[in-house]
């Protein structure tokens, strides 16, 4: 439950969520929050269950099934806007997210 989270971690969630397509990284989630860099991954992946990095692309592959289902933006938009900077990568985690890529998810989506 998000409520019995330390403080700080909830902070970094909130930041993450806040801005997708940011460059967010364990050094300056950790900084936002107020931690050493290896106690806030240590903290997170104790406290969310994945480490930092992973839960941003849980985050941003959980907001592209939305754009997805709910859209007719392009793919290239879709992973710009959720922050996967290259169609590849975003297609890459995507598939390892759902077993589909993104352009047979929306269609089983339809």
């Amino acid at each position: 439950m998000e409520s019995e989270l330390d403080p700080r971690i909830s902070k970094a969630l909130l930041l993450m969520r806040s801005n997708l397509s940011a460059e967010h990284g364990v050094k300056s989630l950790a900084g936002h929050a107020g931690f050493s860099p290896s106690r806030f991954h240590e903290v997170f992946v104790e406290q969310v269950g994945e480490s930092p990095i992973q839960h941003l692309k849980t985050l941003r592959v959980r907001q592209a099934m939305e754009l997805l289902n709910h859209t007719g933006l392009p793919q290239i938009e879709i992973a710009e806007r959720c922050g996967f900077h290259s169609l590849a990568y975003f297609s890459r985690c995507f598939r390892a997210a759902t077993a589909f890529p993104p352009g047979r998810f929306r269609k089983g989506a339809d």
